[in-house]
């Protein structure tokens, strides 16, 4: 994720996109792709944590958390990014907007580029779909060639309190 979300189709959320409410259970339990996804940059070694849900008939993503290969949590600020994201914390952001369902695709949705360096909230166009138990994230600017994919796992179930 941190690569590709954030890296060729770095797409930083629209401002408005920042105060999603949350999603309903029934919902997320009917969306396979609904739920929390891990994401390795293996240039820079980040691990990221995403959390994909719904809102009415869109789906988001928001980054949950971020550590780095030696396990150290990573909260850089989105100085790259225009709009609600600028100088925001990249975590908590949420970098993917807008993705409606098509067949078993999510498509016609952006991700914001949020990690550090001259990519930085650059915005690209993107689809998510779920192939053989992982999510594969396509996001591309302008044209599909101009493109990058990235392949996240399912995250652990986290303990209930």
């Amino acid at each position: 994720m941190w690569r590709l979300a954030l890296q060729c189709p770095r797409v930083a959320a629209i401002a408005a996109a920042c105060s999603l409410p949350a999603v309903s259970t029934l919902a997320v339990a009917s969306e396979p792709l609904a739920g929390r996804w891990l994401a390795r940059d293996a240039s820079s070694g980040v691990e990221s944590t995403i959390e994909l849900f719904l809102e009415s008939d869109q789906m988001y993503g928001r980054i949950v958390s971020l550590r780095t290969q030696d396990g150290e949590v990573f909260d850089p600020i989105c100085t790259g990014c225009k709009g609600a994201l600028k100088d925001a914390k990249v975590v908590g952001a949420i970098f993917i907007t807008g993705l409606r369902r098509s067949g078993d695709k999510w498509v016609g949705g952006k991700v914001v580029d949020l990690r550090p360096g001259p990519m930085q909230g650059t915005i690209a166009n993107c689809e998510i779909e779920l192939l053989q138990g992982r999510v594969k994230l396509f996001g591309y600017l302008w044209l599909r060639w101009l493109s990058g994919t990235d392949y996240w796992e399912r995250a652990p179930a986290q303990p209930q309190p």
